[in-house]
């Protein structure tokens, strides 16, 4: 952003004046009416970003991050995410499967050991379960309860979702970690 001597906002991208304000996390972006551009603090307008790719995925913004973060991670593939609902007692979950190339499953003892560093962490123990589904290997990331589905409560569902955005973070801290090569 420039600002003029009138004290108006100007695009860096197209010079238009025609500026919204938007807050994030208490951060300020600013966005062109005219061109798209959005600016301001660098992690708010990665979250925008995010929000309008889950939008085009079809995805909750809340656990986006996570897939992003695991899509990363060579021959994964995401297939479904949700971010859960607390008031009807539905757990988040992630399922992916992985390519079948030379090593692709290495990237999964790694995400495994990325989860059991993060458990220190998250208000919930994830689990990572695999299945075999529609002819391919398919793995589900999800939060392990100790009672069955029904008998959660909202605020169980509500921790879980917490989980998604510091399990994000942690996996990609961990991708640029010497281990994880």
């Amino acid at each position: 952003m420039r600002k003029e001597s009138t004290a108006t906002l100007e695009c860096s991208e197209c010079g238009n004046d025609s500026m919204t304000v938007r807050k994030v996390r208490g951060a300020r972006v600013f966005e062109c009416q005219f061109c798209g551009a959005l600016e301001g603090d660098v992690a708010a307008v990665r979250e925008v970003h995010q929000e309008r790719d889950a939008a085009r995925r079809g995805m909750d913004p809340l656990v986006y991050p996570l897939v992003e973060a695991l899509e990363r991670m060579p021959h994964l593939r995401v297939r479904e995410a949700s971010a859960g609902a607390s008031e009807e007692c539905i757990p988040p979950y992630v399922q992916f499967h992985v390519e079948e190339r030379n090593g692709a499953l290495r990237h999964i003892e790694r995400l495994l050991q990325s989860l059991e560093m993060s458990h220190r962490r998250t208000r919930r123990i994830w689990a990572l379960e695999a299945h075999y589904t529609h002819s391919e290997l398919r793995f589900a990331l999800r939060p392990r309860f100790m009672k069955p589905v029904g008998d959660l409560d909202p605020d169980e569902i509500r921790d879980a979702q917490l989980d998604l955005r510091l399990l994000a973070e942690r996996l990609e801290r961990d991708m640029g970690l010497s281990w994880w090569a």
